[in-house]
Protein backbone atom coordinates (compact mmCIF):
# COMPACT_ATOMS: atom_id res chain seq x y z
CA UNK A 1 0.00 0.00 0.00
CA UNK A 2 2.90 2.33 1.30
CA UNK A 3 4.81 1.58 -2.51
CA UNK A 4 1.74 2.17 -4.81
CA UNK A 5 0.48 5.34 -2.56
CA UNK A 6 3.95 6.69 -3.24
CA UNK A 7 4.48 5.66 -6.65
CA UNK A 8 1.40 7.16 -7.72
CA UNK A 9 0.93 10.73 -5.92
CA UNK A 10 2.22 13.97 -7.20
CA UNK A 11 2.83 15.62 -4.29
CA UNK A 12 3.88 15.21 -0.48
CA UNK A 13 2.44 12.24 1.30
CA UNK A 14 2.68 11.02 4.95
CA UNK A 15 1.83 7.66 6.21
CA UNK A 16 0.84 7.60 10.16
CA UNK A 17 0.65 3.56 11.32
CA UNK A 18 -0.56 2.72 14.67
CA UNK A 19 0.86 -0.52 15.85
CA UNK A 20 -0.45 -2.13 19.36
CA UNK A 21 2.45 -3.07 21.84
CA UNK A 22 0.78 -6.80 21.92
CA UNK A 23 0.80 -7.88 18.54
CA UNK A 24 2.66 -10.81 17.78
CA UNK A 25 4.13 -9.50 14.83
CA UNK A 26 5.00 -5.91 16.38
CA UNK A 27 8.85 -6.90 15.69
CA UNK A 28 8.13 -7.53 12.17
CA UNK A 29 6.23 -4.75 11.58
CA UNK A 30 8.76 -2.38 13.14
CA UNK A 31 11.59 -3.92 10.71
CA UNK A 32 9.26 -3.39 7.69
CA UNK A 33 8.26 0.29 8.82
CA UNK A 34 10.28 3.15 9.13
CA UNK A 35 10.45 4.71 12.05
CA UNK A 36 9.15 7.80 11.08
CA UNK A 37 5.87 6.05 10.02
CA UNK A 38 4.62 4.54 13.30
CA UNK A 39 3.10 4.98 16.91
CA UNK A 40 3.21 2.20 19.12
CA UNK A 41 0.71 2.08 22.19
CA UNK A 42 -1.72 -0.26 24.23
CA UNK A 43 -4.68 -2.31 22.19
CA UNK A 44 -7.17 0.28 21.94
CA UNK A 45 -10.19 0.89 19.27
CA UNK A 46 -9.60 1.47 15.94
CA UNK A 47 -11.57 4.92 16.51
CA UNK A 48 -8.91 5.53 19.20
CA UNK A 49 -5.64 4.87 16.73
CA UNK A 50 -7.17 7.50 14.11
CA UNK A 51 -7.81 9.82 16.14
CA UNK A 52 -3.99 9.69 17.63
CA UNK A 53 -2.85 9.68 14.32
CA UNK A 54 -4.85 12.44 12.87
CA UNK A 55 -3.70 14.70 15.93
CA UNK A 56 -0.25 14.02 14.36
CA UNK A 57 -0.84 14.70 11.21
CA UNK A 58 0.77 17.35 9.06
CA UNK A 59 -1.10 18.02 6.11
CA UNK A 60 -5.06 18.81 5.79
CA UNK A 61 -6.63 15.89 4.34
CA UNK A 62 -6.63 12.18 6.24
CA UNK A 63 -7.11 9.25 5.01
CA UNK A 64 -8.23 6.18 7.00
CA UNK A 65 -7.18 2.55 5.27
CA UNK A 66 -6.24 -0.75 6.19
CA UNK A 67 -3.21 -2.31 4.53
CA UNK A 68 -5.18 -4.27 1.85
CA UNK A 69 -5.19 -1.32 -1.06
CA UNK A 70 -3.52 -0.29 -3.56
CA UNK A 71 -3.03 3.11 -5.24
CA UNK A 72 -3.58 2.74 -9.38
CA UNK A 73 -4.82 6.50 -9.94
CA UNK A 74 -1.60 8.46 -10.95
CA UNK A 75 -1.85 11.79 -9.22
CA UNK A 76 -4.72 10.39 -6.67
CA UNK A 77 -3.64 13.22 -3.98
CA UNK A 78 -4.19 16.08 -6.75
CA UNK A 79 -7.22 14.66 -7.79
CA UNK A 80 -8.61 14.36 -4.14
CA UNK A 81 -6.91 18.09 -3.24
CA UNK A 82 -8.66 19.27 -6.35
CA UNK A 83 -12.37 17.93 -5.40
CA UNK A 84 -12.14 19.38 -1.94
CA UNK A 85 -11.63 22.60 -3.06
CA UNK A 86 -14.95 22.36 -5.06
CA UNK A 87 -16.25 22.71 -0.93
CA UNK A 88 -16.40 26.18 0.31
CA UNK A 89 -16.25 24.59 4.09
CA UNK A 90 -13.92 21.76 2.90
CA UNK A 91 -16.46 19.26 4.26
CA UNK A 92 -16.16 15.92 2.05
CA UNK A 93 -15.78 12.12 2.50
CA UNK A 94 -14.32 10.51 -0.39
CA UNK A 95 -14.17 6.60 -0.77
CA UNK A 96 -12.03 5.43 -3.15
CA UNK A 97 -13.66 3.14 -5.29
CA UNK A 98 -12.11 -0.18 -6.40
CA UNK A 99 -14.88 -1.32 -8.84
CA UNK A 100 -15.60 -4.57 -7.71
CA UNK A 101 -18.51 -3.62 -5.72
CA UNK A 102 -21.74 -5.56 -6.32
CA UNK A 103 -24.87 -4.16 -7.48
CA UNK A 104 -22.46 -0.83 -8.35
CA UNK A 105 -24.67 1.98 -9.43
CA UNK A 106 -25.02 2.91 -13.21
CA UNK A 107 -22.84 6.49 -12.52
CA UNK A 108 -19.93 4.38 -11.79
CA UNK A 109 -19.80 1.81 -14.55
CA UNK A 110 -17.52 4.13 -16.66
CA UNK A 111 -16.37 6.75 -14.45
CA UNK A 112 -13.49 8.19 -15.06
CA UNK A 113 -13.38 11.43 -12.76
CA UNK A 114 -15.08 11.44 -9.14
CA UNK A 115 -18.43 10.80 -8.94
CA UNK A 116 -20.90 12.20 -6.06
CA UNK A 117 -23.13 9.40 -5.47
CA UNK A 118 -25.73 10.97 -2.77
CA UNK A 119 -26.77 8.46 0.14
CA UNK A 120 -25.88 5.16 -1.98
CA UNK A 121 -24.22 2.63 0.19
CA UNK A 122 -20.91 0.99 -0.15
CA UNK A 123 -19.08 -1.26 1.81
CA UNK A 124 -15.49 0.11 1.80
CA UNK A 125 -14.16 1.20 4.93
CA UNK A 126 -11.21 3.55 3.90
CA UNK A 127 -12.21 7.23 3.57
CA UNK A 128 -10.60 10.29 2.94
Amino acid sequence: MIDTAYDTAAGDIEFLIYLNNDDPALEEYKDTIDKKHYTVGPNRSTCYSWNLMAEQAKFDFIFLAGDDIQFKTKHWDTLMTKEFHRYPDKILMAIPYDGKQKNKPEELLSATEPTLLGDYAFSSPHFL
